[in-house]
């Protein structure tokens, strides 16, 4: 029988990205596809995709201009998500050692209050085959299904949105 991993027994905590987290961020990004990916896409896809990250000025824009946090296990990088523009889900990865523990739906949820805090009615993303089943766990809809291309090679993803409604506080 697999052993249940509990959070409360773990030091999960998440904070504000900085910039000094950039290059680090980067290699979680290449590495959550590289790992979580091998399932649903093929070599030539994961070495498309996780190659984003080499460009020069990769994530220049979202990294520089968008609102992210990152969450932390027992002090190490486990995931991480950006919103850029303000009503937009830009970037949501986390390492495959910690996937299935919860630090995507935390990063998720704080996302989400950070843009209604920001005046933000709804949400919108493009979500990979990876990222679509949570999504569409924690309320978000598909809106449309596309085919992109990525360093020459073709990808499906989905178009999603979500409204944003304040959670009402607990008594």
């Amino acid at each position: 029988m697999a052993k249940k991993i509990s959070l409360k027994s773990s030091k999960l905590a998440i904070r504000r990205i900085v910039q000094q987290d950039h290059d680090a961020l980067k290699n979680v990004y290449v590495e959550s596809i590289e790992f979580q990916g091998s399932g649903l896409y093929s070599t030539q896809q994961i070495q498309a995709w996780s190659s984003k990250a080499l460009l020069p000025n990769a994530f220049k824009n979202i990294f520089d201009e968008g609102s992210g946090w990152l969450s932390l296990e027992d002090q190490d990088i486990a995931s991480f998500a950006f919103r850029y523009p303000n009503n937009r889900l830009a970037l949501l990865y986390t390492l495959n050692k910690y996937s299935r523990r919860g630090h995507a739906t935390k990063l998720l949820r704080q996302i989400e209050l950070d843009a209604f805090n920001d005046g933000q009615e709804c949400l919108v993303t493009e979500a990979s085959l990876l990222s679509q089943p949570l999504l569409l766990k924690l309320g978000w809809q598909t809106v449309s299904s596309e085919k992109i291309m990525i360093a020459g090679i073709y990808f499906q993803r989905f178009r999603m949105r979500k409204l944003i409604i304040p959670l009402k506080p607990r008594s």
